[in-house]
């Protein structure tokens, strides 16, 4: 008795994130590392999986997708999202998110055709919705973070202000009350005229 399965449930031991993107049945692959010492150990290897905006001409409107480095090619190959959706099989796409896409497609077509309303679409729209929530949500953090560091750089930047403005006001309040006393006492003028000589005569030596 065939089963009632679909085809990306039937191939071998499905990759997850594969449910989430085009993966064009990649897997996460195994191995050794195999050094010059011959002391083998375990490693993995995974898809080449970037986050791309792709273009839909039946749907008119850009999908944000996970799509690996060899389906973009096919796509390239093919002509297209659409093209790559309806001319691969199910099995070979291995994926709940490329299945329902092309599934959706053909009833888009098929709508079309008979010139009936479109329809939304069902799992697809979900799940690029939530990836693009995630990208505002990762957005809206990182614009909050520059503010805070700009917000703490603004409050060092005042803090080192009033504390140079104190210190400027405290040397002149003591210049002021040295200049009393050197009015009330002339001598004490002298003297701080001659350390002065003695403090630029011993830079000089230094120079």
């Amino acid at each position: 008795m065939l089963s009632t399965r679909p085809f990306y449930e039937l191939a071998r031991a499905t990759f997850k994130r594969a449910d989430h993107g085009l993966f064009g049945g990649k897997h996460i692959q195994f191995g050794n590392n195999n050094p010059f010492s011959k002391k083998k150990t375990r490693r993995t290897w995974l898809p080449n999986v970037q986050h791309k905006k792709i273009y839909s001409e039946i749907f008119g409107q850009f999908f944000h997708l996970r799509v690996t480095t060899s389906v973009l090619r096919t796509i390239d190959k093919k002509g297209g999202l659409d093209r790559y959706l309806l001319e691969t099989s199910e099995k070979n796409l291995s994926g709940k998110l490329a299945v329902q896409m092309r599934r959706n497609l053909e009833a888009k077509l098929e709508r079309n055709n008979l010139g009936l309303p479109a329809v939304e679409m069902d799992g697809e729209e979900e799940l690029v919705a939530k990836d693009e929530k995630e990208e505002l949500v990762a957005k809206d953090e990182k614009e909050e973070l520059v503010a805070k560091d700009e917000k703490e750089a603004e409050g060092l930047v005042l803090i080192n202000s009033a504390e140079s403005n104190e210190l400027a006001l405290t040397n002149e309040e003591e210049e002021e009350e040295e200049n009393e006393e050197e009015a009330k006492d002339p001598r004490r003028r002298i003297k701080r005229v001659k350390s002065k000589k003695g403090v630029n005569k011993k830079k000089a030596k230094h120079k």
